[in-house]
């Protein structure tokens, strides 16, 4: 159930960021985090379902790589996008 309501949240937090409007481009700022986010939860999804379903999950071979083989380096590109999102929040907005 954890990992349903935090793939569910991070993939929710991560579509309403890419709606947001901003002053100018905002890389650093929004997109990037936005879109760690939506891959994020998206894998967390996908780990959930796996755990819970008796049959195999049928993928496109490049969204099986990013999403499921490579989880580790998502979570990873998913802090590093927290961490200069944190330190940098207006990094484009000047």
């Amino acid at each position: 159930m954890f990992y349903l309501v935090v793939g569910a949240l991070s993939v929710f937090v991560g579509f309403i960021k890419l709606l947001s409007a901003v002053n100018g481009p905002a890389i650093f700022g929004d997109l990037i985090p936005a879109l760690t986010g939506l891959a994020g939860g998206a894998s967390i999804l996908i780990k959930y379902f796996e755990m819970r379903s008796s049959m195999p999950l049928e993928m496109n071979g490049f969204l099986k790589l990013v999403l499921i083989e490579s989880r580790m380096y998502v979570g990873i590109a998913c802090m590093i996008a927290a961490l200069i999102h944190f330190i940098l929040p207006g990094l484009l907005f000047v």
